[in-house]
């Protein structure tokens, strides 16, 4: 049974980063784990990653010390406690757009009688019945870390009683899928987004709640400690397409 190291990062006061991945690959997660990152987000929602994908990626995730986390397709996902299964020790939830929404993503990471996760002892996060049962029970339920993602006008509209619901870890605003959802699709700047943005920020610190900073962009001179957030998730994809984009750069710069 591993303990979360994010849920330990962040308990701590410290901030934590990971990386988002949606190129299924063991050797990129293992280049995450490497370069020092604490947690990677394995994307299946917007990739082609399986069962079996999963599994492997969850123990390479572990093997360099990071912690595995999953976003699932929605909240009602029966791939969920799959992951669990497999080892996952986050989930990540998007659209989360009522209370019920919220309820529901918790309840599906714990076991009874705090939620409604399928108990068996013969999977390998439970150590395929090695590790004791009521140990593992009780360290699941403490040790998994819940995400949710608040991207709709509706999610926003709904933000006081979502953040409301018991067992929340962390919240991560969608600006860029708000904006499309009030009908001005892109502009992550309109007023109206910053607006909603900055009043939902507010209540999940009044909350004491983690906010989490998804950042596509990224600018390594910027000063991350200004931040409202405590958890940064940046794009692996970005990542590497950057920098080997600044490597061809450089070299035909130099060819040429």
């Amino acid at each position: 049974m591993n303990d979360n190291k994010v849920k330990h990062i962040l308990e701590n006061g410290k901030k934590s980063y990971g990386v988002g991945l949606n190129i299924m690959a063991p050797g990129l997660v293992e280049l995450i784990g490497l370069s020092g990152f604490d947690f990677v987000i394995l994307d299946d929602q917007h990739s082609w990653m399986d069962y079996f994908s999963a599994a492997d990626l969850i123990r390479t995730a572990e093997n360099v010390g990071l912690t595995p986390m999953v976003r699932v397709s929605d909240v009602r996902s029966p791939t969920i406690g799959k992951m669990l299964d497999l080892g996952a020790q986050g989930i990540v939830f998007p659209n989360v757009n009522t209370a019920d929404d919220a309820k529901k993503a918790v309840e599906s990471v714990k076991y009874e009688p705090y939620g409604t996760r399928s108990s068996c002892p013969t999977v390998r996060s439970v150590g395929y019945s090695s590790d004791r049962w009521e140990e593992h029970y009780e360290h699941a339920n403490r040790n998994i870390f819940t995400l949710m993602i608040i991207e709709s006008r509706e999610g926003f509209d709904n933000t006081e009683d979502i953040l409301d619901v018991e067992g929340i870890d962390a919240v991560l605003l969608g600006p860029f899928d708000l904006s499309s959802s009030l009908g001005i699709p892109g502009q992550v700047g309109h007023p109206e987004v910053i607006e909603r943005v900055v009043k939902s920020k507010k209540i999940i610190a009044d909350r004491g709640l983690i906010l989490c900073d998804w950042n596509l962009e990224f600018d390594p001179k910027s000063n991350l400690d200004d931040s409202d957030a405590q958890m940064f998730w940046f794009s692996g994809t970005k990542i590497f397409h950057d920098a080997l984009r600044g490597y061809v750069a450089q070299i035909r710069g130099v060819v040429d």
